[in-house]
């Protein structure tokens, strides 16, 4: 029994210090407003999307995030609102969060409507609650003992989030800020009180049509870091080429590089292809590590589906632009 409460307690603690409580850098590829709240409605009308991470390939019953959201925008009031909902599960620990979504446009194109506006700054804020759970039933170690076999433990924490998106005619850049304001998560299992502090991201991206064909061609950089935890960096270049009024095929490569607290690097190599005929949206992204010691430099995939039903002219639509040219068909 000493001897496996001694393994229980080292691979606690290699879980505890794993523990995805900020799954950022691992889903904004998949769902932009987690990166950002100003991203919301940016595609106009409404979008719903659900997505499935798997981490650690090769490992039964590896971590995974799996994930919901639903934007809706209203071009006449300027107003984008949502929400989001996801589970990341990592053994005997599972996080759980649901988070409240609103954005307001600021419209600076005074040639076009509301609706067909390429010049704005979106103003986004959530508020969420997150929960925390311990399952002692799911360590395959100790399913043997009883006693520990019906503990659970769970703690609740609150959190909020702000993000401005400045975009003109298919330049955008962004400044988010998340888990605003410091708070404690109860301990569990006997741990001290864990602090979750803030973290900030800014995004630069550039959505060009080159040869006024059906190629949409989208670069992306996005840096971040968290206090006491991690450093990021991504450099990523996304492209779609329409089939017509409503099919797409696109793909994305990128690489990221992270550090953690104890300077620890991770850095991967990201490949991602999507097929959309409206209003459905397929896509599919792997991981590839190139080294380094933290929980994602085993590989990931994810799966995703999104579905878009645009109740008035995309915001994102370069043909409603001037200063790039103009593709012949535009999905959303």
């Amino acid at each position: 029994m000493r001897k496996q409460l001694l393994s229980f307690c080292f691979v606690l603690s290699g879980l505890l210090a794993f523990a995805q409580d900020n799954p950022m850098p691992s889903l904004y590829y998949l769902k932009d407003n987690l990166l950002n709240p100003g991203f919301t409605g940016l595609g106009g009308g409404v979008n719903l999307k659900v997505g499935y991470k798997q981490q650690l390939l090769g490992f039964e019953e590896g971590p995974n995030i799996k994930f919901a959201g639903l934007e809706v925008f209203s071009p006449k009031n300027k107003i984008g609102y949502g929400f989001n909902v996801a589970q990341d599960e990592n053994g005997p620990l599972k996080r759980s969060f649901v988070q409240g979504i609103f954005a307001y446009r600021v419209n600076y194109d005074t040639e076009e409507s509301e609706q067909n506006s390429t010049h704005y700054l979106s103003v986004g804020i959530t508020a969420g609650v997150h929960q925390h759970i311990l399952e002692y039933s799911e360590f395959t170690p100790l399913e043997s003992d009883p006693i520990l076999q019906a503990l659970l433990e769970s703690t609740i924490s609150f959190n909020s989030d702000f993000g401005l998106v400045y975009y003109n005619k298919g330049f955008r850049a962004g400044i988010a800020f998340h888990d605003i304001v410091p708070n404690k998560i109860e301990p569990l299992s006997g741990k001290r009180d864990k602090l979750v502090f803030p973290s900030g991201y800014i995004n630069l991206g550039y959505e060009f049509n080159p040869a006024e064909g059906n190629l949409v061609i989208y670069p992306h950089a996005v840096f971040g870091a968290q206090l006491n935890d991690f450093l990021l960096a991504d450099v990523n270049v996304a492209s779609r080429y329409f089939l017509g009024e409503s099919k797409f095929i696109g793909i994305r490569a990128g690489y990221r590089t992270m550090s953690n607290y104890n300077n620890i690097p991770s850095n991967h190599l990201m490949f991602q292809a999507e097929l959309g005929f409206s209003p459905l949206a397929l896509g599919y992204q792997y991981t590839m590590p190139l080294g380094g010691n933290q929980m994602y430099s085993m590989g990931e995939q994810a799966l995703y589906m999104s579905l878009q039903f645009n109740s008035n002219s995309s915001a994102k639509n370069p043909a409603k632009e001037k200063s790039i040219k103009k593709p012949k068909n535009w999905f959303n």
